[in-house]
């Protein structure tokens, strides 16, 4: 059985917030996964049907009873700073009851409450449970926080605690330089605290449609240069040269995907004829895995033949690397217009009228280029897009799908790197 995992924080969605948005997500990955999973905040709504959230008003960084003990007991007075403790206390112990593993965001190392983070350290040592102190900032390393400890007693109770780690509990950051900084001010070795970086849940910020996400992970689109060729399957789209470039770019090495979104014109009646020919040909190049045509494809919502309306195609603009047209005719040039709109790269004929519309901003081939000569460009081209790099390397280490399964995930189970 999997462990359950609780969250705590001081908030949680909608309160809007770096580290809530992080808090989000992570919670949804394990329920997704099938955790049984709970959300300790002290303001903050339901986000998600499948995660329980309770409310302990105390714990919120912005409570008045808060904020009114931070400032007693800067003058001293630490009656009402024990009462509040000891009552995020027995909440805690009391909500934490049928949960395994504990991951607390930022509140054993910020100082914005400080009753709940001394509630946690009287804590911590009498439950048998797994804590993991996720650590994005600290006033000790940031100046932007530093208002919060200037003209206190760092060396005093509680304040003392942000200058101590607690050895009972695991520490992640989230980069290689607050992993240095909390080792040198805290007296660890780097080993001590591991490093798993944010993400970025890219269906959500890119507004993906499921059939997309489908799609991208299906067909494993990001591990290569990903080809958009927005087409019906018709005789002047000069399909076949499209192929061979993705022939020679295999041969390169690339590890190619050409997306061929149309299907076969049904107003032509040799229209099936020219599908077969590209079958028969993407078979004798053995491109069977490079060369996707969506008119193949089966929804995996409906189970019925895949439609590529408008919102699909938007997002395979998005997801792809670069848009392909090696028609040999043409009345305008549509994707050009759409290619450019989501600032994709372009690789096309130079018949006319594509440089009408696509000016000086497109990259141009002849029909008499060989495919070898074409996929040169395409790799010289790619290799130098310093945007299209970095999108490719978001999506492939930085999606928080995939920091789940090889970094967070294996944390939990107590895996070893």
């Amino acid at each position: 059985m999997k462990p359950g995992i609780a969250f705590i924080h001081y908030s949680c969605p909608p309160v809007v917030g770096g580290v809530e948005f992080v808090l989000e997500s992570q919670s949804k990955l394990f329920a997704n996964n099938g955790y049984k999973v709970k959300v300790i905040v002290g303001k903050g709504e339901k986000f998600a049907p499948d995660i329980e959230i309770t409310l302990i008003p105390e714990i919120d960084s912005t409570h008045p009873l808060n904020r009114k003990v931070n400032e007693e007991i800067k003058k001293g007075d630490f009656k009402e700073f024990y009462r509040l403790r000891e009552k995020i206390g027995r909440s805690l112990k009391k909500e934490l009851k049928n949960c395994n593993i504990v991951i607390c965001h930022n509140i054993l190392s910020m100082p914005f409450n400080l009753a709940l983070m001394a509630a946690l350290h009287q804590l911590i040592p009498r439950l048998k449970k797994r804590f993991i102190a996720w650590v994005h900032d600290s006033p000790l390393i940031d100046p932007t926080y530093r208002d919060y400890i200037e003209s206190v007693p760092m060396e005093k109770y509680p304040w003392n605690l942000l200058t101590k780690p607690l050895k009972s509990i695991e520490y992640v950051t989230i980069s290689k330089l607050r992993q240095g900084q909390l080792a040198e001010i805290w007296g660890l070795k780097k080993k001590r605290i591991k490093v798993i970086p944010n993400g970025v849940d890219i269906a959500k910020f890119l507004n993906l449609s499921p059939q997309a996400v489908h799609l991208f992970q299906g067909l494993k689109l990001g591990d290569g240069l990903t080809i958009l060729f927005p087409a019906r399957v018709i005789k002047r789209k000069n399909i076949e040269l499209a192929i061979r470039i993705i022939k020679s770019l295999s041969e390169k090495g690339v590890n190619p995907k050409l997306i061929i979104t149309g299907p076969p014109d049904p107003h032509i009646k040799k229209g099936k004829d020219y599908f077969t020919f590209l079958k028969n040909l993407v078979k004798k190049l053995s491109l069977k895995k490079e060369v996707i045509f969506l008119y193949d494809v089966v929804d995996p919502f409906t189970k019925k033949r895949l439609k590529v309306g408008l919102k699909l195609l938007r997002d395979l603009y998005l997801l792809s690397d670069l848009l392909l047209v090696t028609s040999y005719q043409e009345g305008f040039g549509i994707p050009i217009l759409e290619a450019g709109l989501v600032k994709r790269p372009i690789f096309t004929s130079d018949i006319a009228p594509l440089p009408e519309v696509g000016g000086r901003e497109v990259n141009y081939f002849s029909l008499k280029e060989n495919p070898k000569e074409i996929a040169r460009r395409i790799i010289k081209f790619s290799t130098s897009d310093q945007a299209s790099l970095l999108f490719k390397k978001i999506v492939t280490q930085y999606s928080w799908e995939k920091i789940f399964k090889e970094r967070i995930e294996p944390l939990v189970l107590g895996e070893k790197d």
